[in-house]
């Protein structure tokens, strides 16, 4: 597992936001995709990222990919989907 000095959660949160999915990011750092999750909930419950509340199907407008027609595919995997 490679993590920077900031620690597992942090490092989630930065790959998170990069747009990498749960489990590119898992697989990256050489973990469980439930303890992602599991991170992903905790900045969630911490106030450090904030939940889409939109269908995968939406978008959430945070990536290009957002408005298109493949936005349901590409959403798919994103830790932020609702």
């Amino acid at each position: 597992m490679v993590t920077t000095s900031q620690g597992f959660v942090a490092d989630v949160v930065a790959r998170a936001g990069e747009g990498a999915t749960a489990r590119r990011i898992a697989a990256d750092l050489g973990v469980d995709p439930g303890a992602v999750d599991a991170a992903l909930d905790l900045a969630r419950r911490l106030g450090l990222v904030m939940a889409s509340g939109r269908t995968s199907a939406d978008g959430c407008g945070s990536c290009p990919t957002a408005s298109s027609p493949l936005a349901s595919v590409a959403c798919a995997g994103c830790p932020f989907a609702g």
